[in-house]
This record gives structure tokens, sequence and C-alpha cells, in this order.
């Protein structure tokens, strides 16, 4: 399964995240490292656009709009340089970045960044309420 997935990332993708010269990539490795098991939570302008939780040892995460209170499960992949998501039947394609101190998560498609200003162990979430 997550191979097949693997490959749908691969060519549904269109365009590739640019990332600047200041910046450094988080691969695979790293992220599962600082996410596994634990929830993650972005913001964009200062304010709480939402949490993703990352089961542990699982190619799988759920993320809550914290603004609409959607929430969507769905699986993962690292290819090509970047981490695919599948929501709702939508792929989804970001690069997760080092910059200085902060970690940066930008899309493909729109080029919009989220600062994740925290991962959290102990937080789990669950679109089954």
């Amino acid at each position: 399964m997550h191979r097949l997935f693997t490959i749908q990332c691969v060519l549904s993708a269109f365009c590739a995240a640019s990332v600047a010269a200041k910046d450094t990539s988080i691969g695979e490795t790293e992220w599962r490292s600082l996410t596994n098991g634990k929830t993650v939570r972005y913001t964009k302008n200062g304010r709480v656009f939402g949490r993703e939780y990352y089961p542990p040892g699982e190619y799988f995460s759920i993320f809550e709009d914290t603004a609409s209170g959607a929430c969507y499960e769905g699986p993962w992949a690292f290819t090509e340089g970047r981490f695919c998501f599948l929501y709702a039947d939508n792929f989804q394609f970001f690069a997760h970045i080092r910059r200085g101190d902060k970690i940066v998560s930008k899309s493909d498609v729109s080029g919009r960044e989220q600062i994740i200003d925290q991962i959290l162990g102990g937080d789990r979430l669950s679109c089954r309420r």
C-alpha cells in the first residue's frame, strides 16, 4: 500500500518546492524523528492554522484545521525531495525546511509557508468524535 501511494505521489506531482540557499531541507528520517507519535502545530501570520498528528511508526497523519474544525486523515510519503499527503482525495505537496531556528512547511503548489511553532508529545488527534 505505501509503495503504491508513493508511486501515485510521484505521478501526481507537477512542480517541486524551491528551497532558498539559506534554508536547509528536512528529509524523511529527520521528519520522522521529530514527529513520530507527536502533534505538530502550524501558524500563519502569527495565528494557529492547524494541528497534525503522526501516529507512532505510521505513514499516516491526521490534520485538523483549527479555524474551520475540519479534520482529515490520510497517508503520507516522502518522494522526490518533498512530502506528499493525501487528504480528502486531494494530493498536497510540501517541503519541510529549517530556516535559522524555525521550521517552515512550504506548499509546492501555492508557495505559501506555515511556521511549525510546536511539536508536542501526548497530544493525539482523531477525526472520530
